[in-house]
């Protein structure tokens, strides 16, 4: 195997295997040199990826790519690219995905980048002064940029604002943060990569007071029942799995429903795919079977599907998915999500994906594929998030 894909390789299931990075089929990696790129295909997880995870792509295509204009048409435009960059295979029988940030990959100068969802640098990047304080932070030392949807658009702002960021200072930034989204890390080495993110999270790290540990509660015999027992009653969820969590960060946005909204709606587009955009409070005095199930009927009713978290008062955190492995990646997901609500705070508070932003994911068919892989998946492939 050539050095660089073995590099590429460990770098991978480096951040893959840890949760403050990577959840599930999150975040992606790549290498390149003059001609060829190698960028994660979706279906495939970090944490135990293998040279067959990843594509390889033509860059003399890529480059024709970049310079194309495409429909306005959204629909139009993703059928146009997705072809476009199946067609950059350099194995065009080959089955594999590209990443539809395989573009992203490209543009950047750097041979190995790493593209994360840090749970640290989301606290910053999800946060009401995301902007500010990355330049406080960081100055000219990384771009930054503003939410802007997945795909196509997100590709084309970064290119743009990659130029005059290499206009001004000669050189592309090793950084690039994206709002509501997560980081892009490059440089020629994979120790180079590890010193940036170091660099990177220590730098945040330093602005986050309060607790960042939790107390784990045990989950008695008796909720256990009660949650089978309410799940049971739902003819949607019969053929389900569930976790239940409970900590001091879970029982920290259970205490009410001003709390519950810090985490009510979605940070980033991650937690549409795996949790949908919606999840269940309920803060009953009086909480059995027939009202919980009441409650879940209530809310498939006003929103369309049966939620995939729920989260009761003094019982915990609910994850509901087809098999206790993905439950718990579910779990993962939104945990995340509580953590990164909880160190927003040093930022400004949470600053949450808006309906026309959420709405787009919902209907954007690359998450569609994503979600379906997630659905029929054994345990080593996964939707590949945002990718």
């Amino acid at each position: 195997m050539d050095k660089n894909i073995s590099n590429l390789i460990e770098i991978s299931r480096f951040y893959g295997k840890n949760k403050e990075y990577v959840i599930a089929g999150g975040g992606n990696t790549s290498f390149k040199t003059r001609d060829k790129l190698w960028v994660k295909a979706s279906g495939f997880r970090l944490s135990d990826i293998t040279e067959k995870g990843f594509v390889s792509l033509d860059r003399n295509i890529l480059k024709k790519i970049s310079k194309k204009i495409y429909c306005n048409d959204l629909q139009k435009r993703e059928d146009e690219i997705r072809n476009d960059l199946a067609a950059s295979k350099t194995d065009t029988s080959s089955p594999l995905r590209p990443s539809v940030e395989a573009m992203l990959h490209h543009i950047i100068t750097n041979n190995f980048v790493v593209h994360t969802h840090s749970t640290v640098v989301n606290a910053l990047m999800c946060s009401r002064f995301a902007k500010k304080y990355s330049n406080k932070l960081f100055g000219n030392k990384v771009l930054y940029i503003p939410y802007t949807n997945p795909g196509y658009l997100l590709y084309k702002k970064i290119e743009k604002k990659l130029k005059i960021f290499e206009e001004k200072h000669n050189v592309q930034p090793n950084i690039i943060l994206i709002q509501n989204h997560g980081v892009f890390v490059s440089a020629n080495t994979i120790s180079e990569i590890k010193n940036i993110y170091e660099y990177l999270i220590s730098r945040i790290r330093e602005k986050i007071s309060g607790k960042t540990d939790h107390i784990e509660y045990d989950i008695s015999s008796e909720h256990l029942n009660l949650v089978l027992q309410s799940v049971n009653m739902i003819k949607g969820y019969r053929e389900s799995a569930f976790k239940i969590m409970h900590n001091s960060l879970v029982e920290h946005f259970m205490k009410s429903k001003e709390t519950f909204k810090q985490i009510a709606d979605p940070f980033t587009p991650d937690i549409i795919v795996y949790c949908k955009s919606k999840y269940l409070y309920i803060d009953d005095e009086q909480t059995g079977a027939d009202t919980i199930s009441s409650r879940i009927q209530a809310f498939k009713e006003k929103v369309g599907y049966l939620p995939k978290i729920i989260l009761i008062r003094e019982i915990g955190c609910i994850g509901i998915e087809s098999s206790t492995e993905k439950a718990g990646y579910i779990q993962d997901t939104f945990f995340d999500q509580m953590k990164i609500s909880y160190y927003s705070d040093n930022f400004g508070g949470p600053h949450f994906l808006n309906k026309d932003d959420i709405k787009f994911i919902e209907n954007w068919e690359a998450e569609h594929y994503r979600q379906n892989i997630f659905q029929d998946s054994n345990s080593n492939t996964y939707g590949d998030a945002m990718h």
